[in-house]
């Protein structure tokens, strides 16, 4: 066998020839290596795996600011949900009291995490809300003898206070 291309029988480990199906010490079945072209099924599933990971990168770019964004509505959310209950505690503070309160702890009312509660006292009779949240970017405000709250976008400078309801 001195010179021609030999593999090893994978049963009995003896010497067969490349070009031998079977081996001659043991009989056992080998298999006969391709020579020719590239197999037509691996070239297909290379190119299925890389379409595939082409199509996650492009699912990942589209989702990931969607994502993004949907967090920023979600702390908008919950800022404009605070200040409608920081208003209901003034408002319920005054009708206790006769007064508004100097500070935002002297009410029963804890913010939710993240957000900023801030009041500006007007006068005993008046109070005006800000309220923000760290991740968000709109602005709410509620004022003393009002029922709507505002809302401006914390982003944009000299944006103005609009109604929301």
């Amino acid at each position: 066998m001195e010179g021609h291309c030999i593999r090893y029988c994978r049963f009995c480990g003896g010497d067969v020839l490349v070009s031998v199906e079977f081996c001659p010490k043991c009989g056992g079945n080998q298999p006969l290596r391709s020579t020719g072209p590239v197999n037509g099924r691996l070239v297909l599933l290379v190119a299925a795996g890389l379409f595939g990971i082409i199509l996650l990168g492009i699912a990942g770019a589209v989702a990931l600011p969607r994502l993004a964004s949907g967090r920023t509505r979600e702390c908008n959310t919950v800022t404009y949900g605070n200040v409608v209950s920081a208003k209901q505690a003034m408002d319920s503070y005054f009708l206790s009291t006769g007064v508004y309160p100097d500070t935002v702890e002297q009410l029963r009312f804890k913010p939710d995490e993240g957000v900023s509660v801030n009041l500006i006292n007007t006068g005993e009779r008046m109070f005006t809300l800000v309220v923000v949240h760290v991740n968000g970017t709109k602005e709410f405000a509620a004022c003393s003898g009002e029922t709507d709250i505002y809302c401006r976008n914390r982003t944009v400078p000299g944006s103005k206070f609009l109604a929301v309801r």
